[in-house]
């Protein structure tokens, strides 16, 4: 793998891991002063577990040939980089649905 791409993949899993920290620490702080808030914020990180699980479920360790002749094969980089594509893609779509439906509602209002 090239250095750049490395320090870059390197770059995303402390990234990664400082969110996964961050939604993790969120409920429990929430279980002290409010328990009703601190169980919604579970159920959030369930389904958020449940999507980027059925997002790494779909993404695939294929491969890739790259522009100097040889192969990205490192299966846990491309299923990761895989993952975070169809997340990105994912979250994408539902903020423009989100946003028209705001609208639309405005509108009717």
């Amino acid at each position: 793998m090239h250095a750049d791409v490395e320090w870059m993949m390197m770059l995303t899993y402390a990234i990664v891991g400082i969110g996964i920290v961050c939604a993790l620490i969120s409920p429990i702080k929430n279980l002290f002063s409010s328990p009703k808030a601190a169980l919604k914020a579970l159920i959030g990180l369930v389904v958020a577990a449940a999507v980027v699980f059925g997002c790494y479920a779909l993404s695939s360790a294929t491969p890739v040939p790259n522009s100097a002749g040889g192969v990205f094969d490192n299966a846990f980089d491309l299923k990761f980089t895989d993952t975070m594509l169809y997340l990105t893609y994912l979250f994408a779509g539902v903020s423009i649905v989100a946003i028209i439906a705001g609208e639309i509602r405005n509108a009717i209002k």
